[in-house]
């Protein structure tokens, strides 16, 4: 059986729409002949979902967002109960909880907002928010991820007053290997507490290599994860799974650990994704040093083509099959094909592949 769930607050439908004026602008399309373009209206309903998992307490829902960016707590019909946002941040002056708190009660809105989110977290590389989702079995344990590394230019673009980071210090951020990893006490949905901050290194390490970001995150064990690293250097996109052990890995929450946590928390320059090495005070997490899943190399052998794979699952055995994997990919509204028909002739479908376990 298929079903659609349709999101929802109870009384109005979620949109694709950015949030804040601070957030990366939404466009509508107001001359197809020209593929000319309008900056669209805010609304506070506006969500761009990047993973979801099934709560097995009570069937309901946890989605990853990349707008806000935020964790949607989703009841079985599809209504949105809560949001987990970042806690306001006082310098800059980033009120973002307050402001979208603010935006959803004069919308009429009725879900939940939760700021559980270090602040630090509104420094996000805009559109690139948390990427992915996983949960314990039992589902007290949520995990998620920032798709990059941030880089608080653009984080601070929504400042009061206007923050400036030079584009050498910009490119400097985008380009280190750290990726902000975080765990979420979900045993009371009703007031999550977001417990761990870890460092995931990207595989390229501080170079301006490919990959350049994570799409998903899969539970393996107690604190460890499967990670999604790719780039989009379609066709010929890096798409690869790394085993992290975050066991051992520093709490940046911890303020025990005073440089860690100080450093963690800083928004001025430099921030913590402005060192070039890795502090002796921080410990990432334990990764393997080969991929544990070659995905470019499982869908080739498949016959399927590797375009932007974002979501990823593990699917029950089937017929000869003992297991099998699941691959779905974001086409991007097949924007490549339509606005660059000359470099793309070919139209990019969304896709699931569906393959054998090696």
């Amino acid at each position: 059986m298929q079903e659609r769930i349709l999101l929802h607050d109870g009384a109005h439908a979620a949109t694709g729409l950015s949030n804040l004026p601070g957030d990366e602008k939404s466009w509508l399309q107001s001359d197809p002949g020209t593929k000319t373009c309008t900056a669209a209206p805010q609304s506070a309903f506006g969500v761009d979902t990047e993973g979801v998992v099934v709560d097995p307490r009570d069937s309901s829902f946890w989605l990853a967002d990349e707008y806000r960016p935020s964790i949607l707590h989703v009841a079985p019909d599809g209504q949105i109960l809560a949001r987990i946002v970042p806690i306001d941040l006082s310098s800059p002056n980033l009120p973002t909880a307050t402001q979208y708190a603010s935006a959803l009660s004069a919308q009429g809105g009725s879900l939940t907002v939760q700021p559980a989110f270090p602040a630090i977290v509104n420094g996000f590389r805009k559109n690139r928010g948390f990427e992915g989702i996983a949960a314990s079995p039992d589902g007290r344990w949520l995990y998620t991820a920032l798709q990059s590394p941030m880089d608080f230019k653009d984080g601070w673009a929504g400042a009061s007053p206007p923050v400036s980071i030079s584009n050498t210090d910009r490119n400097l951020a985008r380009n280190s290997p750290y990726i902000r990893v975080f765990r979420i006490d979900v045993a009371d949905p009703s007031a999550p507490v977001v417990d761990r901050e870890w460092i995931y290194l990207l595989s390229r390490g501080f170079s301006s290599a490919v990959p350049d970001k994570i799409s998903d995150v899969q539970w393996a064990a107690p604190d460890v994860l499967l990670i999604q690293e790719r780039d989009d250097d379609r066709p010929t996109a890096i798409t690869n799974f790394y085993r992290a052990d975050f066991s051992a890995a520093t709490n940046l929450l911890d303020p025990s650990n005073a440089e860690a946590y100080a450093l963690a928390a800083k928004t001025t320059v430099p921030t913590l994704e402005m060192t070039t090495s890795v502090p002796a005070f921080i410990t990432p997490a334990l990764t393997s040093p080969t991929p544990a899943i070659d995905l470019d190399q499982l869908l080739s052998v498949a016959g399927f083509v590797n375009s932007k794979v974002e979501g990823f699952a593990t699917v029950r055995a089937h017929g000869s099959n003992p297991a099998l994997y699941a691959a779905v990919n974001d086409n991007d509204f097949d924007l490549d094909h339509t606005v660059l028909p000359t470099a793309f002739p070919d139209s990019i479908p969304t896709q699931v592949d569906i393959f054998a376990q090696p």
